[in-house]
């Protein structure tokens, strides 16, 4: 099977898009503790707070006390289509792990932690994907956006 060709515009894309930032990212995100139904405040804000350094417009959707969903939009031509880039922040109890849950450990190239599969990694890699796009300066035929929700 032949591999196709990377046109320019997708080029532009991926030379914005940092390896070791998105472990790194992936990794800070582990460590922040969200277990569903107990925590989701401090990670929504982090994600949020992230999205705006790298100049999106992004903000936090309320859904109960001490509980906010995130949204970040990057526009594009008017009327085209959308794209949602989308995974959720909320973990599993850690209870009777024998790891350290929130330790973020890389160990033979793989991320251990709450959370790290299920799915921060994945959130993780939707906010590179928005910051590389932003960056890129490659024009939009619609409008990219990011929604992560403290709830599955």
């Amino acid at each position: 099977m032949a591999v196709p060709s990377i046109d320019d515009r997708t080029r532009a894309v991926l030379e914005q898009v940092d390896a070791e930032e998105t472990v790194e990212l992936a990794r800070a995100l582990v460590r922040v503790p969200s277990v569903t139904g107990r925590e989701g405040r401090e990670i929504s804000e982090f994600v949020r707070d992230w999205l705006r350094a790298a100049d999106l417009d992004a903000g936090l959707q309320e859904v109960a006390p001490n509980r906010a969903n995130v949204y970040a939009r990057l526009p594009g031509a008017t009327g085209g289509p959308r794209l949602l880039l989308n995974g959720h922040l909320d973990t599993k109890p850690f209870d009777h792990m024998t790891i350290d849950p929130l330790g973020a450990e890389i160990r033979d190239g793989r991320l251990y932690g709450r959370g790290a599969a299920d799915m921060k990694s994945a959130v993780a890699a939707c906010m590179i994907a928005m910051k590389a796009v932003a960056r890129s300066g490659v024009p939009l035929h619609g409008m990219l956006l990011f929604g992560s929700e403290v709830g599955e």
